[in-house]
């Protein structure tokens, strides 16, 4: 959590402020979390700090709004009970009831009291849910019948799933934010942490490495020798001899002379007997290795174009004066950045194999992300519709007109699974389809079983219109489960097959 609020304050405009402000994390976490609090992990003893808890009310009906902001210290009253037990409360009468705590002590108070646990995804309690029928006077009212009971804790449930979802969402900007501030404090020459996914191509990637295999087999004597020639490589060009002598492991000053030195036909063979699926499978030490093709980029936009060979591809800067620096007299002479690596062979090959290498590195990396999400979006999808009479499943089949994104949701979810084109424009046969066994079939499909013709028609039912996943969490929880297993599933499918 100190790596979400610390990087949230220093980029309060960035991915993981705008993810945390979607959330409540004070109500996401449990200081009574069994699995994160051991007694003796680090010397802390949840036991021990029991008798400093206290039960905050956060939220109450707009006639027991006094009750907001009130505390109730730990094993007082008949709340506590909820939260150690982590099972249902239920009081007939308070007013027989030892030991209950009443926050507005006008006269004495009776009414029936039910409380259910909000628990989260490791079985921790979050807090708890509370009704109460309580007047002053004497009972009047029949108490909360069972029926009434048990529509509580039918609604304790869903909130738990609701707060189960949020935690996963927690749990992923927190290993987010925790990459991004270790980025933070590395060396200020690396790079830090790099998102693989917009570099992802692995088939491109492997027809590029084909193309730039032979591009390094066929170097001449002559190639390598206007490689020589060239006096004062343009920036975008340096930073891609320093990469790539980087990756070969070569070690050379930051001149030009120097650099130049290291390329030889005895470098390119090395280069192309590299297997890049093997020597740079760890995409951030992929990274770090071309830090300096990443920086340059940072300055003058992607260079894929002209890694690519790509004739149309040009970015222009303005010429650096003998020391490095801009010349404001001369800011008027450009110089076009990448030049090196077009019109030399040596540049044309190295620049291919550095950009397929990436792509390939990249790819890999972004398979391992989306393998991991759809793995916490098929556990999600068990969590929320657990059986036939899940309150997830009746909810999504209580709908007579379905909210607009829930039926484009449902839609893509059974045209993945082949359903007639019939049976997906029809709610009243989308609402009968709408099972475990749906939901179920859901986390046993592959991806490669999966023809182009389902993921088209699924595609198309998500896109038909913009949707933003805080619009699908305000429709239900049901909804939000079935859309992130959806969204990843589709993605994780073009990935393997691109």
């Amino acid at each position: 959590m100190m790596y979400v609020r610390s990087l949230a304050e220093h980029e309060p405009d960035g991915p993981v402020a705008r993810g945390l402000a979607a959330l409540n994390p004070d109500f996401l976490q449990s200081p009574l979390d069994e699995g994160s609090a051991k007694k003796g992990d680090t010397g802390f003893d949840p036991e021990a700090i029991k008798p400093e808890l206290v039960l905050k009310y956060v939220r109450a009906s707009k006639d027991q709004s006094f009750m907001v902001g009130q505390q109730l210290p730990f094993g007082e009253g008949v709340s506590w009970p909820t939260i150690i037990s982590k099972q249902q409360t239920y009081v007939e009468d308070v007013a027989n009831r030892e030991g209950t705590v009443l926050f507005r002590k006008t006269q004495e108070q009776s009414g029936s009291y039910t409380a259910v646990p909000l628990v989260g995804r490791k079985g921790e309690v979050l807090g708890l849910l509370g009704v109460d029928q309580l007047h002053e006077g004497e009972s009047v009212d029949a108490p909360l019948s069972p029926e009434e009971a048990s529509f509580v804790k039918d609604m304790g449930d869903v909130l738990s799933s609701a707060l189960q979802a949020d935690q996963e969402k927690l749990q992923e900007l927190v290993a987010q934010a925790k990459v991004i501030e270790d980025a933070m404090t590395t060396e200020k020459d690396d790079v830090g942490y790099i998102d693989p996914e917009p570099y992802a191509d692995g088939k491109g990637g492997m027809m590029m490495f084909k193309s730039a295999l032979t591009l390094l087999d066929s170097l001449s004597n002559e190639d390598f020798n206007n490689f020589m020639n060239v006096q004062r490589p343009d920036d975008a060009s340096l930073a891609v001899v320093k990469a790539v002598l980087a990756a070969a492991g070569e070690i050379a000053e930051n001149d030009w002379e120097s650099l130049k030195g290291h390329f030889s036909k005895t470098l390119a063979a090395r280069l192309a007997a590299m297997n890049p699926e093997d020597a740079w499978a760890e995409w951030q030490q992929l990274c770090s290795t071309l830090r300096p093709l990443f920086r340059i980029e940072g300055e003058v936009g992607k260079l894929d174009g002209l890694l690519e060979d790509d004739a149309r591809s040009t970015l222009v800067t303005p010429e650096r004066d003998e020391n490095g620096g801009f010349n404001p007299s001369a800011m008027a002479h450009t110089r076009e950045e990448g030049e090196m690596l077009r019109k030399t062979e040596v540049g044309r090959a190295i620049g291919r194999w550095a950009n397929a290498v990436r792509k390939i590195s990249a790819a890999a990396a972004f398979k391992k992300q989306m393998e991991e999400r759809l793995a916490r979006a098929n556990a999600a999808l068990m969590r929320t519709f657990q059986g036939d009479g899940s309150n997830a499943l009746q909810e999504l089949r209580s709908y007579r007109v379905p909210p607009r994104i829930t039926f484009m949701v449902l839609q893509a979810v059974l045209a993945l699974q082949g359903t007639d084109e019939a049976d997906v424009v029809n709610w009243g046969r989308m609402r009968m389809l709408a099972n475990y066994k749906m939901v179920k079939r859901l986390t046993e499909i592959k991806a490669k079983d999966v023809p182009f013709k389902l993921l088209k028609a699924a595609r198309h039912h998500l896109h038909s219109q913009d949707i933003y996943e805080d619009d699908v969490k305000k429709e239900s929880t049901a909804t939000l489960a079935l859309y992130r297993w959806t969204t990843n599933f589709i993605k994780y499918w073009e990935l393997i097959n691109s």
